[in-house]
């Protein structure tokens, strides 16, 4: 059987690794930001937006990855013969 003391013990070793595990101390020690500003969120895509750039990045990268696709299949078929 557990005796009273170990069973505080343990109980305490859990709080503390909880503890540890808090986003809390991670914003204690990181402090506000680079900025010092908190008084509004820092958006991934803050007004006024581009729209030729985010456009031509979407195309790229939609692009990008349906043609690594296309190439890598055609390499293969290639490769193994069964296109000449």
């Amino acid at each position: 059987m557990i005796g009273a003391s170990r069973l505080a013990l343990a109980s305490s070793a859990r709080v503390v690794v909880a503890a540890r595990n808090s986003r809390a101390i991670a914003r204690r020690r990181l402090g506000s930001g680079a900025h010092g500003d908190d008084h509004h969120p820092h958006n991934v895509f803050e007004p006024p937006y581009n729209k030729a750039f985010l456009a031509g990045m979407a195309l790229f990268i939609v692009g990008g990855g349906a043609g690594t696709m296309i190439f890598g299949f055609v390499h293969q078929q290639k490769k193994q013969g069964y296109w000449k």
